[in-house]
């Protein structure tokens, strides 16, 4: 990707996230807020749907022709040239009025996340990358991730333990919990977010579909980190990620996150 065309792309994506800004605001901690349980019982409110359609109408101004992969309305799901989005990672929070929430915008260029962009309005922040340019908090601080290689001063994010797909791996993930200095159960984009600025070393999220990925899998790497995903395989497309800062993920001993195996952490 040319330096300019990214510059271009990254325009649209600000335009983007200025458009769920826009609507989302206005409904969090509102009265009377719609909301639903879809058929994976993953909780849906109104606010998702006028946000994405919000973006789309932008996208639609700002990008015309572009293909399109959301969270709520599906769309292209072959790789290539295409804008994957998210329109509230996080929507438990929304619903309950925790500011941990947020609007994940991803471009991809030849089949590779090239752009993410993730607005969270509630905490006033905004995290962006490109590839091969680096990831940015606001309007210009470098992220970085954190240098530390210690286990006993290392943080380990985790999404909640209901997601996880097995009580072997809720198992495993509390096991390797227990061996560092502090584990926080931060999940969705959040919990990458935190390797990305250097205030974690280790995430894990399970139950992802690539909208809920694509942008801090981006970011992390371009911030000097390094993503999987639950298994040890550098993919964003087998329902987990792991990120981290280029240490630690061992800590998770991936092949035992497999119900088969025994999920007893490495002594």
């Amino acid at each position: 990707m040319k330096p300019e065309d990214g510059a271009v792309l990254l325009k649209v994506a600000t335009r983007l996230a200025d458009a769920a800004d826009t609507v989302t605001m206005p409904y969090f901690q509102g009265q009377g807020l719609g909301m639903w349980d879809k058929s994976d019982g993953s909780r849906v409110t109104e606010a998702d749907m006028a946000c994405e359609e919000a973006i789309l109408r932008e996208l639609a101004i700002s990008e015309p022709g572009s293909e399109i992969l959301t969270e709520e309305s599906g769309g292209v799901s072959d790789p290539g040239e295409r804008w994957i989005i998210d329109p509230i990672d996080g929507t438990e929070n929304f619903s309950r009025g925790n500011p941990i929430w947020g609007t994940l915008i991803a471009r991809e260029v030849a089949g590779e996340p090239a752009v993410a962009m993730i607005s969270a309005p509630a905490l006033g922040q905004r995290w962006w990358a490109l590839r091969g340019s680096g990831a940015y908090l606001g309007s210009g601080r470098q992220l970085v991730v954190s240098t530390i290689t210690e286990l006993q001063m290392a943080t380990f994010c985790y999404g909640g333990l209901h997601e996880c797909p097995s009580s072997q791996h809720r198992d495993a993930v509390v096991s390797a919990a227990t061996r560092f200095r502090c584990a926080w159960g931060w999940g969705n984009f959040w919990a990458h977010i935190q390797v990305a600025q250097g205030s974690a070393e280790l995430a894990l999220s399970f139950g992802t579909q690539l909208w809920d990925v694509a942008a801090p899998a981006l970011i992390v790497t371009e911030a000097g980190g390094h993503f999987t995903d639950g298994y040890g395989t550098p993919s964003l497309l087998t329902g987990s990620l792991v990120t981290s800062n280029g240490h630690f993920a061992e800590v998770l001993r991936m092949p035992s996150l497999s119900p088969e195996i025994d999920p007893t952490p490495a002594g």
